[in-house]
C-alpha cells in the first residue's frame, strides 16, 4: 500500500473531526460549560517538547498564547501565538478553540490552526506554512486558572513534497486577563 495514501486519508479523517468538533456539531455529545460567554481573555503558556511520537531529540519548546473572550457564533475562542524550541525553530499562528465542559471543573478543547514556521537545526516541516491540529485537557481551579496536558500535530498538509509532520505534547497553564463578561456587564450597568 502506499504510504501517501495512508496520511492523505489520515489528514482527511483528523480534519473531519476537528471540524465537527470545532463547529458544534458533537455537542450533544459532551456537555456545555455553563455561560462560555463570560469567560475572559486568557493567556496560555505551555512547556513540552517536538517530535513524541517519532524519537526526535529536539528539545525543549516554550509557548504563549493570547485567546479571546468566545465569539457568539458556536462560542469559538480564537487565539494567536508564538512557540520557540531549543533547536532555533519557531511557529507563528492563529487558531479557534471550542471548549466542552467534561463535569463541573474539567475542560477537553479541540483546536485547529495554521501560522508560519521556520526550520531549527534539527526539525524541518517540509515548508513554511504549517497547520496545526490539538485537543488539550485542563482542569479549572480558583478565579479561572487552568492547568492541564494538550497534544497537537503539525503538518504542512501536503502543501509541499515534503510532509515529515511531528506531534507535540506539552503542559498548559491558562491564566485568566481581564474580568469575566458578567463583571464587565455587571460594572457598565451601574
Amino acid at each position: 500500500m502506499n504510504p501517501t495514501v495512508i496520511v492523505s486519508e489520515g489528514h482527511r479523517a483528523v480534519a473531519a473531526t476537528a471540524a465537527w468538533l470545532l463547529l458544534g456539531i458533537g455537542g450533544p455529545l459532551l456537555a456545555q460549560g455553563s455561560s462560555p460567554a463570560e469567560r475572559p481573555p486568557t493567556l496560555e503558556f505551555s512547556l513540552g517538547a517536538f517530535g513524541v511520537l517519532n524519537g526526535l531529540s529536539d528539545g525543549y519548546r516554550l509557548g504563549i498564547e493570547y485567546r479571546w473572550r468566545p465569539l457568539q457564533a458556536w462560542s469559538l475562542v480564537p487565539g494567536a501565538g508564538a512557540v520557540l524550541a531549543e533547536d532555533g525553530a519557531n511557529y507563528l499562528y492563529v487558531n479557534l478553540h471550542k471548549d466542552f465542559a467534561l463535569g463541573r471543573h474539567w475542560r477537553l478543547t479541540p483546536s485547529f490552526g495554521a501560522g508560519l514556521f521556520h526550520d531549527g537545526h534539527g526539525l524541518h516541516l517540509g515548508d513554511q506554512l504549517e497547520f496545526q491540529s490539538g485537543i488539550e485537557l485542563t482542569r479549572t481551579f480558583l478565579d479561572g486558572l487552568r492547568i492541564g496536558i494538550a497534544g497537537y500535530h503539525l503538518s504542512n498538509g501536503g502543501l509541499s513534497h515534503t510532509n515529515p509532520g511531528t506531534e507535540v505534547a506539552v503542559l498548559v497553564i491558562s491564566v485568566p486577563v481581564g474580568a469575566p463578561r458578567s463583571a464587565v456587564d455587571a460594572e457598565a450597568t451601574r
